[in-house]
């Protein structure tokens, strides 16, 4: 009876043994699953038309929390959103549910994660979107979305009756997997 458990034990193993050799050698599986790409904070959408309806125009976006101040008021709580096209980057500033649109001039100071600082002009359009106001800053813009890592934002409105400034902070990392095409 011990020979046969004996027997049999080794026949298992040569099993096991021929079974993942031929697993290891064999070149020519596949795998068909689906690869996953991460976005990281970025959401993915589509520009609506004036039905509502999505159009072929693919964005990715976040929808960061900050603090929004007047000069000499105490820090309220407000909402900046980050749209990125193929084409262009845009920010809309949210405060006590207004939207700054109606200014003229937003200075934005960028800091990246190596303490760099860029500063752009930004104008609104009807819609409260903001958008870099050349098209140099506009590179340069994308250019530092695309490199990643966390951005810290001051945008700065000057007012007839002082200075209101929006602080938030997002992570870019992921931005260039939304437009590999």
């Amino acid at each position: 009876m011990k020979q046969i458990i004996y027997l049999f034990a080794i026949l298992v193993l040569s099993a096991c043994n021929i079974n993942n050799k031929q697993t290891n050698d064999d070149t020519s599986y596949t795998d068909d699953s689906e690869i996953v790409v991460t976005l990281g904070d970025w959401e993915e959408g589509y520009y609506k038309d004036e039905f509502g309806d999505n159009t072929d125009v693919k964005l990715v976006y976040q929808k960061v929390k900050g603090t929004h101040q007047y000069e000499d008021t105490e820090k309220m709580d407000m909402t900046a959103d980050i749209i990125v096209d193929k084409e262009e980057v845009m920010f809309r500033l949210l405060s006590a549910n207004i939207y700054v649109s109606d200014e003229d001039d937003i200075v934005f100071k960028i800091k990246d994660e190596e303490g760099d600082v860029y500063e752009f002009i930004m104008k609104a359009n009807k819609n409260g979107y903001l958008r870099t106001t050349t098209e140099e800053d506009d590179i340069i813009l994308k250019n530092l979305l695309f490199k990643g890592g966390w951005l810290k934002v001051i945008a700065e409105v000057n007012k007839r009756w002082g200075k209101e400034t929006y602080n938030f902070t997002f992570n870019a990392d992921c931005l260039e997997n939304a437009f590999d095409d």
